[in-house]
């Protein structure tokens, strides 16, 4: 879903009379931005609390070269007294509510699960709701009400129009250089899985220091998200690409084929992307070099997932760092994810459950996403001894073999 689905879905929501929404997003002024427009649509107005501003709304200064400013409405920064005050606000008003997660205590959150419960009996003219925006995805269970949305990073379609607002900030001459036309998909590719703040610092990075748009340089940047993420290890390819393995003259033919798949033509064709590639043999036979060579060689970031590391002690957390390692992986395709010796961290999956169904759940999170996935992820699997392996793997339509 990209954010444009969400903003409607925001805007029925709040005609809808939800009173609580929580939206998950680091990018705090971009959802803000999109609040105001789904809020208007509703005809409610936004304001904001934060602990540091207290109660704010964004205004425009009178004449004719007004401009946009910050008018205070109370400097007082206690979430209690925000809420008393939409309580008797008199107009329909959204308030958004910053980084509230962090003031949790048993009143604020009384307080907050009343607020909700109360607002629902407003009248359609004063009508209110609260938005918890924050970057956390942990909702107290108080809150089960809640509507949670997990807003999404920008698509394909916002990063280019992010890419021409800055090529059209700059001098003509400049423009003329900074991208030609076929590094132009390239650019944008490299920079989808990044927020929109990031995306833009990048392309200005990329101008300052060469003088154009290296994609290159603004695919390096997703080497921060997989590092403060934690979940996946980025490896850099064989710079020799498939040249680098020896034999193997069907696979590499087949990849090399399966290569178009990704292209803005395949896309704008309606051609779905190769799933992935499971790789069967003893150790030393070049399963691992492939997985490298294969990300040189498509020119693609190569991610790998070692499923054994993120089992955790605690139960439902190795099935949770599962699914955040798929939605990182997702969020900077197209990509290479490499989950090497993948019959290790699956063994007993089909079996009697040793491991407390660890390897089971793990199986069933993995099997669900190859299935529903809609980013442009190649997964690339490596195995030793196949007989390890569940049958739901080998499943046809999931993955291609190769021994």
């Amino acid at each position: 879903m990209n954010a444009q689905q969400v903003n409607a879905d925001i805007t029925a929501l709040l005609k809808a009379r939800n009173t609580l929404l929580w939206i998950t997003s680091r990018e705090e002024r971009r959802v803000e931005r999109a609040l105001v427009e789904s809020a208007g649509n509703a005809r409610y107005l936004v304001r904001y609390w934060d602990c540091d501003a207290g109660i704010t709304e964004d205004a425009m200064s009178p004449g004719p070269d007004s401009k946009p400013f910050t008018r205070v409405i109370s400097q007082n920064g206690d979430p209690n007294a925000a809420m008393l005050w939409l309580r008797s606000c008199k107009e329909r008003t959204c308030l958004v509510m910053r980084d509230l997660h962090k003031w949790f205590d048993p009143i604020v959150l009384r307080r907050l699960r009343s607020l909700a419960r109360d607002l629902q009996r407003s009248t359609k003219e004063q009508a209110h709701a609260v938005v918890v925006l924050t970057p956390s995805t942990e909702v107290p269970p108080e809150l089960s009400s809640a509507v949670v949305i997990d807003y999404p990073i920008p698509d394909r379609t916002e990063v280019a129009s992010i890419l021409d607002k800055i090529l059209e900030s700059m001098d003509q001459r400049i423009r003329d250089t900074a991208l030609p036309d076929d590094e132009r998909d390239l650019a944008i590719d490299a920079a989808v899985g990044l927020t929109s703040e990031e995306i833009s610092n990048c392309y200005a990075r990329s101008i300052v220091t060469l003088k154009r748009i290296d994609p290159a340089l603004v695919s390096n940047e997703k080497k921060r998200v997989i590092a403060r993420e934690r979940v996946l290890t980025w490896h850099d390819p064989d710079p020799r690409g498939l040249d680098a393995v020896g034999g193997l003259d069907v696979l590499k033919s087949w990849l090399v084929a399966r290569r178009a798949a990704f292209s803005p033509a395949a896309r704008e064709f309606g051609l779905p992307a190769p799933k992935g590639a499971l790789l069967l043999g003893i150790p030393g036979t070049g399963k691992s070099l492939t997985a490298k060579a294969v990300a040189s060689a498509w020119q693609m970031p190569l991610l790998r997932l070692d499923m054994g590391a993120l089992r955790s002690k605690y139960v439902g957390d190795s099935e949770a760092n599962i699914r955040k390692a798929l939605r990182v992986a997702e969020a900077v395709s197209p990509c290479i994810l490499w989950a090497d010796e993948i019959d290790k961290a699956l063994a007993g999956a089909g079996g009697p459950a040793g491991d407390g169904g660890v390897a089971a759940d793990a199986l069933g999170t993995l099997l669900s996403w190859m299935q529903e996935r809609e980013g442009s992820v190649f997964v690339i699997a490596t195995a030793n001894d196949v007989s390890r392996l569940p049958p739901e793997l080998l499943r046809k339509g999931r993955l291609t073999v190769a021994a």
